[in-house]
Parts: C-alpha cells; structure tokens; sequence
C-alpha cells in the first residue's frame, strides 16, 4: 500500500494540535480521548480514499493491516517529536510531571494500540470502489 507519509503526518499532527490545544483556550475541558482517537482515524481515511482512487477499492486484508501498522508507526514518532517540542519548551519539566516510567510506558502502547485500531477502522471507511 502507497502512503503518503506527509499528507498522513501533516493531517495527524494538525488536528492533534488543534484538539490538544483548542478546548482549554476555549475554557473547555480538555478532550484527551478526541486528540487521541480523531487524528489517526481522520488521517487514514483521507489516504484509504486516496488508495481507492489509485486502486480502484479500498485496502483489504494484509495490505491494510500493514498499512495501518506503518500509518501507526507515523503517528509514534509525530507523537514522539511533539512530546519532546513541548518538554523542550517546558525546560524538561514534562517527563518530572509524568509519573513514573512505567506508567508512561503502559500508556503508550496503549496509545500505540488505540491508534492501530483507529487508523485499521479508517481504511475500512474508505468507499469500496472509486
């Protein structure tokens, strides 16, 4: 399966900013499992659709468990780079709030395994014919 890493990334990253970002600048409360789950699933229909247009039909099979795997994959290190801006920007202050390493670690594979399942789904949203 082609995927546009860019195209996947740049929506990934944006809406993740702008869900992370805009509830509390907007005297919300913060919506953590919309900015966790929305990215990934908007980002993989947009290149489900863009497969369907290319193939004819929308991935099936291992073809789409690969590229969720390398869309989830994507997603990890966007995730890993915007953690490591905002703990920069904070002067290291982020990781000491935290908790401890193996609490981070169990929610992130959490987050990896949310993500796979929603960037699974949104292939599947793809039309089955172009």
């Amino acid at each position: 399966m082609q995927i546009n890493f860019a195209r996947y990334a740049g929506i990934y990253a944006l809406l993740t900013v702008i869900l992370a970002l805009a509830p509390p600048m907007l005297g919300l409360p913060s919506a953590l499992g919309f900015a966790a789950a929305l990215p990934p699933l908007l980002a993989s229909v947009v290149e489900g659709n863009a497969y369907a247009r290319t193939k004819g039909g929308r991935p099936t099979g291992q073809t789409a468990l690969f590229g969720a795997a390398r869309m989830t994959a994507v997603a990890l290190g966007v995730n890993l780079l915007v953690a490591g801006l905002v703990n920069a920007a904070m002067q290291g202050r982020l990781m000491s709030m935290a908790g401890e390493p193996s609490q981070i670690a169990l929610m992130a594979v959490g987050l990896i395994v949310i993500q796979f399942g929603f960037n699974r789904l949104g292939l599947r949203l793809a039309p089955q014919s172009a």
